[in-house]
């Protein structure tokens, strides 16, 4: 009796078996058949890792570090020199090439270079999270782009004049000259005579002041200090010795006295025009 139990249990073990073995092969033909259905709803949207490609972390060390400050100049520079709206020597007699040649291309370009130098150490500091040199960046930053703002200014605010007439505005500009300022004489003595005070290096400047719906003539020390907040300038003088040091050593009054010869009111007007927009 004990053998048949034996026996019968065998059977029951090798028939479990084969039951076992049908229902392995069936899921196995089932997950075949399904399985590209699987995957397509799984990477519907989903963009496929190319063979080769790497998934990485963001690395910050030193050299991935400068890598990326490099790429970052190379994004932040982007200040240029603008050419002269004339040759060197039409600005004579009132302007030698000489000095109008080292004013361009040494000054100016002084500005500009040191602009964007400025612009690269900070773009620099912040992707270091190094602000040691803030101070000084920020002081560079408003003296040399102030310098390159008022140079490109001045280069377009004159124009040969050879007739040697004194120039004089008209239209809008004029009439708004003449309400602000009582007439154009009492504007020019005003102006010339901010001008021949700037105290040290700087500029004159004729500006409109949106707020006050005025024009406006400013002293600026260097090129950044003793400014108004908002205003557009329009005309500018240069009264730096390296502008005029050359034909007119320290002879400030005559520098300003010639150059009113060379302003090209047709600049002016569109500048007043541009800004009143």
């Amino acid at each position: 009796m004990q053998a048949r139990l034996v026996a019968d249990q065998k059977i029951e073990d090798k028939n479990f078996a084969i039951i076992l073995a049908i229902f392995t092969i069936i899921f196995a033909i089932l997950i075949a058949a399904t399985e590209p259905f699987l995957s397509a709803a799984w990477g519907a949207g989903k963009k496929p890792i190319q063979q080769g490609q790497n998934l990485k972390l963001v690395n910050n060390s030193p050299e991935e570090t400068k890598k990326r400050s490099r790429e970052m100049k190379q994004e932040s520079t982007k200040y240029e020199l603008p050419a002269l709206p004339y040759d060197y020597n039409e600005l004579e007699p009132y302007y030698d090439q000489e000095t109008l040649r080292l004013h361009h291309d040494k000054h100016h370009a002084a500005y500009v270079k040191e602009l964007n130098l400025t612009e690269e150490k900070l773009a620099e500091a912040r992707n270091t999270g190094d602000y040691a040199l803030i101070r000084h960046l920020e002081r560079t930053l408003a003296f040399n782009g102030s310098g390159h703002i008022l140079h490109s200014i001045f280069w377009t605010n004159m124009a040969p004049n050879p007739e040697g007439r004194l120039r004089t505005p008209s239209g809008a500009l004029a009439d708004q000259i003449t309400r602000d300022f009582g007439s154009f004489e009492a504007f020019k003595k005003q102006f010339s005579a901010a001008a021949i005070s700037v105290e040290g290096s700087g500029w004159t400047i004729l500006g409109w002041m949106p707020e006050f719906g005025k024009l406006l003539v400013l002293e600026v020390e260097n090129h950044q200090n003793q400014t108004l907040w908002g205003i557009k300038p329009l005309l500018v003088v240069d009264v730096w010795e390296h502008a005029y040091y050359l034909r007119y050593q320290n002879r400030r009054a005559e520098w300003i006295e010639n150059w009113w010869y060379l302003v090209n009111w047709d600049d002016v007007a569109k500048r007043f025009e541009q800004a009143r927009r």
